[in-house]
């Protein structure tokens, strides 16, 4: 017997031995779980202090394990014997071994209850759209789904900008800001002015909102330098291009929207905007051919925000060159070219930009994947500048909903950037509302499964009604079922659709969204498919996404006969010290949970293209074990997953 003191700096260990009278010991070397169907070689130690010749007889039972024989007589060597059965394990819950040794008048009988862990893996599927008629969709319940493990929600919602909680009164009360924040600070007010009174987006509305951005307004020319451009502080010696754009363009539609901005200053603006169309830049800065075109291209449409549509030549450049911008400037040339009435190119870069699109079960974004500080790039930005610009020009995108959720999606994972960016957000749900949710909602909404009606639900008014139901498998019949949602009243209605299954037994792998693959490796990196008892081995799990992925999931089950070896015990993994180190915690798989039937990895943000996921494990047990899929998904929307196919591990 060990027993061990220790505090922060110091430890000691004090050891004693004691003798155990029993003369016949069972030592079970059982796995710590197992699953059904494995094959399984149950073993366990008699240990023989009897001091009497003579064979052991040893016996092994279970009502859920089928074994070929239950007992046999074994002889001892230095006071050792092991007793070894083949057998089966049903599909139960789990399973009690009762193991026996008898020798003369000496036994021992050990029980041992072990869970047998039926894994369902579940996939998750969803469809969000909305519509301002009935709506009818088909689910169908194949063979091998589960159905008292599988579930259906219906979501409803007659709004989908009510529920949106845009961080609109963030650095309110900061004293220190540069005039990009002031700027940003005021748009969406100057812009949504309408949206954030009808939906009460902000306890800035109505009065107090004329006042405040009045205020932040007031300011805007003591940043002007003397050639018409815009710096960020007063006292900065350099004008930024970028900034003096974005500021003549937010100084527009204070104009627009009754606010009192100098003729001076728009003036002036106006006149520096001519020059960096003329391709004179501040050489400070060191643009690249790229940010060079996209501020030109910029400079053009704000130009003919202000009605000077007398660019034609720059117009036709630019255009040639459109490859060179970045995604949002082409958004904006987009609406150039439509005000200067291009139709052929207008179709044509309409046509470029909705390949951009990245559109998932139940959202959609537009990303381009270049990113320049200089422009406060990001995805978002880019997917509010896009929806923007095909609202104002087509009037409509067949995608809108999709994107407007994927706005809904970042804010309540509080992937949020900046102000401007929620500026630029603003400006595009205002488009979508003077499209899709002019009218105000009043309806009600009658759910209907297989031609039997089953609940209804009213909704009144432009707040967050966010409506759920949940219909259990087994209330659904197998094959086709149909699902009607019958809408009476006027207004658009929102609803999702999203079903969790679990299927009877996964034999194929399913890439959507995560492209998953699971290698086995020795310690020195060679693949096997061979595993030897007593072993250490890798698993080494592969994962590819095309596009950037937010709090993902990893989590990979063992085979019984395995066994995790884990990092925190370092006297165990001692000698693979030179393994045990954890990726980045940004981009990659960083956070683990070790339980006996699977591990589990969590990435907050996990980036574009293939990364490698390893751990170790111990072959204990000897026989041929059922390993379910390795399976990854996204945490907040399940139905991007992907996972591996089931195999069958031999341990010898």
């Amino acid at each position: 017997i060990s027993c061990v003191a220790l505090t922060e700096d110091e430890f000691n260990v004090k050891t004693t031995d004691i003798r155990v009278e029993k003369k016949l010991i069972i030592n079970s070397s059982l796995p710590l779980f197992l699953r059904p169907f494995d094959k399984l070689d149950a073993s366990f130690v008699v240990l023989d202090n009897t001091e009497k010749d003579g064979e052991v007889k040893a016996g092994i039972s279970s009502k859920q394990i089928k074994f070929k024989s239950q007992s046999e007589y074994l002889k001892t060597a230095n006071n050792k014997a092991l007793a070894l059965f083949s057998g089966e394990t049903s599909f139960e819950d789990s399973a009690v071994f009762l193991l026996s040794a008898e020798k003369d008048e000496f036994n021992d009988y050990v029980s041992v209850s072990i869970p047998i862990v039926n894994h369902n893996l579940y996939e998750h599927s969803s469809l969000f759209a909305s519509s301002e008629k009935n709506v009818k969709e088909m689910i169908n319940i194949s063979k091998d789904i589960v159905k008292e493990k599988s579930s259906l929600t219906l979501s409803l919602n007659s709004t989908i900008i009510g529920g949106m909680e845009l961080p609109l009164e963030y650095l309110k009360d900061y004293k220190y800001l540069c005039l990009e924040q002031k700027l940003s600070r005021a748009f969406p007010y100057i812009i949504g002015e309408e949206v954030i009174n009808l939906y009460n987006l902000s306890s800035i509305k109505k009065d107090k909102l004329r006042k405040y951005v009045s205020n932040l307004l007031k300011d805007v020319s003591k940043c002007q330098a003397s050639n018409g451009g815009f710096k960020y502080y007063e006292d900065d010696l350099y004008e930024s291009e970028y900034l003096s754009l974005y500021a003549m363009y937010v100084l527009h539609y204070a104009s627009k929207a009754g606010y009192s901005i100098s003729d001076d200053i728009v003036y002036s603006g106006l006149e520096y905007l001519d020059r960096l169309i003329g391709n004179d830049f501040n050489s400070i800065w060191s643009y690249s051919e790229r940010a060079k075109y996209s501020l030109r291209a910029m400079a053009v449409y704000v130009m003919s925000l202000y009605g000077r549509n007398d660019y034609k030549d720059v117009l036709d450049e630019v255009y040639e060159k459109r490859d060179k911008l970045y995604l949002p400037e082409k958004a904006r040339l987009l609406e150039v070219l439509s005000s200067y009435f291009m139709t052929r190119e207008y179709n044509q870069l309409l046509s470029e930009i909705k390949s951009n699109a990245r559109i998932e079960s139940s959202y959609a974004y537009f990303d381009d994947g270049v990113y320049d500080w200089c422009f406060f790039s990001s995805d978002l930005k880019s997917t509010a500048v896009v929806l923007t610009s095909l609202l104002r020009t087509d009037k409509k995108y067949e995608n809108a909903e999709f994107v407007m959720n994927m706005f809904n999606t970042r804010l309540k994972k509080s992937m949020w950037l900046n102000t401007h960016t929620t500026a630029l957000v603003l400006e595009a749900i205002t488009e979508y509302y003077r499209i899709y949710e002019k009218e105000t909602p009043l309806f009600t909404a009658y759910l209907n499964l297989n031609g039997k009606s089953v609940v209804s639900k009213k909704f009144t008014g432009r707040k967050d009604q966010s409506w759920s139901y949940l219909i259990d498998g087994e209330s659904m019949k197998d094959s086709m079922n149909t699902l009607e949602v019958q809408k009476s009243g006027k207004g658009r209605m929102y609803y999702t659709l999203r079903m969790k299954y679990a299927r009877n037994k996964v034999e194929k792998e399913l890439f959507n969204g995560f492209e998953v693959k699971r290698e086995y490796l020795t310690i020195d990196n060679k693949k096997t498919e061979k595993f030897k008892k007593g072993e250490i081995y890798q698993v080494k799990i592969t994962i590819k996404t095309n596009k950037w992925r937010s709090f993902v999931v990893l989590e990979d089950n063992l085979p019984a006969g395995f066994e995790v070896i884990k990092r925190e015990f370092v006297t165990e993994f001692a000698n693979l010290a030179h393994y045990n180190r954890k990726k980045a915690w940004w981009g990659e798989f960083y956070h683990e949970e070790f339980y006996r039937d699977r591990i589990v990895a969590n990435s907050i943000y996990l980036y574009e293209g293939t990364h490698d996921y390893t751990y170790f494990v111990k072959a204990n047990v000897s026989g041929e074990f059922n390993a379910p899929p390795a399976n990854v998904f996204e945490m907040y929307t399940p139905e991007v997953f992907g996972y591996t196919s089931s195999e069958v591990i031999t341990i010898e």
